[in-house]
C-alpha cells in the first residue's frame, strides 16, 4: 500500500508538470516551434515568427535568448556574454527585446534574423528563444528559471567552407654552382586558401649516382603563411663534402583538415675552390708545357730544315764557270 502511495505521488508531481507546461503552451501559441538551418560563415537568416495570446487578459512578452549547450546528452543554458561571438548562437539572433504587447484573442508575427558571424567554426549550434509573459524584464527573466516559458529552439548548422591550398612558386638554389659552403635554398610558398597554413616536410639530397646523402627539416620553426600571403623560407646544407653535380627533393605536406602533398626536384653544382685552384693550375701546367713541346718541336724542326738546305747548296756543280 505504501509503495502505491509513492508511485501515485510521483504521477500526480508528473501530470502537475506537464499540466503546468500545457497551460503555459495554451497561453501564447507560438510557431514554428523549431527552427533549422545550414548557413556559411557572414551570412543572414531571415524568418518570421507568429505569437497568439489565448488568454482573456493582456500579455507582455519579452523574448530573452539563451545559448543552448550539448554536453553528453545532457542540455545547459548558457548566457550569451559567457561565449565567445564566434560560437554562441544567441549573439548571432537579432529579434525585438522590447515587451511585445497583445490583447486578448490578438495575434502578431515578430521579424527574426540570425546573422551568422564571419569568423564562424563549422559545426552545430543551439540556441533557445524564451517568451515570458511578466510586467517587466526582470520578472520575465526571472520566471524563465522558475516556470515553464513557452519557447522556440533554434538548431543552425554552419557548413564548413574551409580551402586549404597552398601553391608551390618556386624551388631554386641562391646560385646554380657553388664554390663555398653552405649551399643555399629557397622554397617560395603562396597561401590561396582561406585559412593560414604551416607546412612541413623536408628536403632530400642525393649525389650524382641518386645515392642518399643527407635531408634537412623544411619550417622548423613552423611559420604560418597567411592568406593570400607569399613567402620564401630559406634552408641551409653545411655538409663541407662533396663535389660535382647533386640533387636536392623538396617533399612538403601540409592542411588540418585534409593533408596535402607538395613536392619538386632541383640539380646543381659543388666546385670547392681547393678542387678549382687544383685544376685551373693542373690546366695551366699542362698549357705551360704543351707550349714549350710546341715551341721546341717547331725549333728542332726549322734548325734541322735549315742544315739540309746548306747541305744541298754546297753540293751544287757551278757547270757555267767550270770549262
Amino acid at each position: 500500500m505504501r509503495k502505491l502511495l509513492i508511485i501515485l505521488f510521483i504521477f500526480l508531481i508528473f501530470f502537475a508538470m506537464d499540466f503546468k507546461q500545457a497551460k503555459a503552451a495554451s497561453e501564447l501559441e507560438i510557431s514554428p516551434q523549431i527552427i533549422d538551418a545550414k548557413a556559411k560563415a557572414s551570412e543572414k537568416i531571415e524568418r518570421t515568427i507568429k505569437i497568439k495570446n489565448n488568454t482573456e487578459h493582456k500579455v507582455s512578452i519579452y523574448p530573452t535568448v539563451n545559448d543552448l549547450l550539448m554536453n553528453e546528452g545532457k542540455q545547459e543554458f548558457i548566457s550569451p556574454s559567457d561565449l565567445d561571438k564566434t560560437v554562441s548562437l544567441a549573439r548571432w539572433i537579432r529579434i525585438k527585446r522590447a515587451a511585445t504587447q497583445l490583447m486578448p484573442g490578438e495575434e502578431t508575427e515578430i521579424p527574426f534574423s540570425i546573422e551568422i558571424n564571419k569568423s564562424a567554426a563549422p559545426g552545430k549550434r543551439y540556441a533557445v528563444i524564451f517568451f515570458p509573459n511578466a510586467s517587466n524584464r526582470p520578472l520575465a527573466e526571472a520566471k524563465i528559471d522558475k516556470e515553464n516559458v513557452p519557447q522556440i529552439m533554434v538548431n543552425v548548422e554552419i557548413e564548413d567552407e574551409t580551402v586549404e591550398k597552398i601553391q608551390l612558386i618556386g624551388f631554386n638554389t641562391l646560385a646554380k654552382t657553388y664554390f663555398i659552403w653552405p649551399i643555399k635554398f629557397s622554397v617560395e610558398l603562396k597561401n590561396i586558401g582561406n585559412v593560414a597554413l604551416k607546412p612541413e616536410g623536408q628536403m632530400i639530397i642525393y649525389n650524382r649516382r641518386e645515392q642518399y646523402l643527407d635531408s634537412l627539416k623544411f619550417n622548423e620553426t613552423g611559420e604560418s603563411i597567411e592568406t593570400g600571403e607569399q613567402k620564401k623560407i630559406y634552408l641551409d646544407w653545411n655538409a663541407k663534402n662533396g663535389i660535382g653535380k647533386f640533387k636536392a627533393k623538396l617533399e612538403l605536406e601540409y592542411g588540418e583538415k585534409n593533408k596535402r602533398d607538395l613536392s619538386d626536384t632541383i640539380y646543381f653544382w659543388i666546385l670547392p675552390i681547393p678542387f678549382v685552384l687544383f685544376f685551373a693550375g693542373g690546366l695551366f701546367l699542362i698549357t705551360v708545357f704543351s707550349v714549350i713541346y710546341l715551341f721546341r718541336r717547331t725549333y728542332h724542326a726549322h734548325h734541322h730544315l735549315s742544315a739540309r738546305e746548306t747541305v744541298q747548296d754546297d753540293g751544287v756543280l757551278d757547270l757555267k764557270n767550270n770549262k
